[in-house]
């Protein structure tokens, strides 16, 4: 039994007694000047109740916190190689690292990224520079470029970050360096940017020659 007045509802026997207010059939409850609409089923352990700003409540879990590490690929063959085929929505921000990724010949290699409807291989935007025996740079618009000119069999370790501008028109901006580990003093580093058709779901790596060695890469995002 519970008491109604202007300003409370109490309960009017019992101690430490709950009160219970519910919908008439499917109805649910509704409070506050808002008109908050409650669920009317409880959620699983540790959720946490959100607004979808039209007035209507539901649980829904946390986000993880901190990255998620993707799965390693090998890059040892053929000269274009996906290193992330299902990156899930919502991500902005990430981390391509790569070791041991060699071409079998000279010439160039680069990142390239994609949405649902593929790989996209035009409208990039990047510069990379090495500095080596004879330093050089090139310029790209069909990829991120993260290599001019390969000594055949230079085996190379570094990463490229990855980092969302503009989720209206998935404009993405991206960062690289890396260290040739068996020629010596060779280094390279650059940037880019390219706005994608569609929400980033890929990431591929290529070359114009064919990788050889025993190259990895993987990614890690959030």
């Amino acid at each position: 039994v519970s008491t109604i007045k202007a300003d409370a509802i109490t309960a009017s026997t019992g101690t430490n007694t709950n009160i219970g207010i519910t919908g008439k059939g499917s109805g649910k409850v509704k409070l506050g000047d808002g008109n908050l609409l409650f669920p009317d089923a409880d959620g699983s352990a540790n959720q946490y109740i959100k607004t979808d700003g039209s007035a209507n409540l539901a649980f829904a879990t946390l986000p993880t916190a901190g990255f998620t590490l993707g799965t390693v690929t090998s890059i040892n063959s053929g000269s274009q190689v996906i290193v992330a085929s299902s990156i899930p929505s919502g991500v902005k921000f990430i981390v391509l690292s790569w070791d041991n990724f060699s071409l079998n010949n000279n010439g160039s290699s680069e990142v390239r990224i994609g949405d649902s409807g593929g790989i996209e291989t035009s409208g990039y935007d990047s510069t990379h520079t090495e500095a080596q025996a004879s330093p050089q740079s090139s310029y790209s618009t069909t990829g991120y470029r993260i290599l001019t000119s390969s000594i055949a069999a230079n085996d190379m370790n570094g990463q490229m970050i990855l980092s969302l501008v503009d989720s209206s028109t998935n404009l993405w901006t991206a960062t690289h360096q890396w260290r040739g580990d068996t020629s010596g003093a060779n280094v390279g580093w650059g940037a880019g940017i390219k706005a994608l058709s569609g929400e980033l779901t890929q990431i591929m790596i290529m070359g114009t020659n064919t990788f050889d060695g025993s190259g990895i890469a993987n990614i890690n995002y959030m």
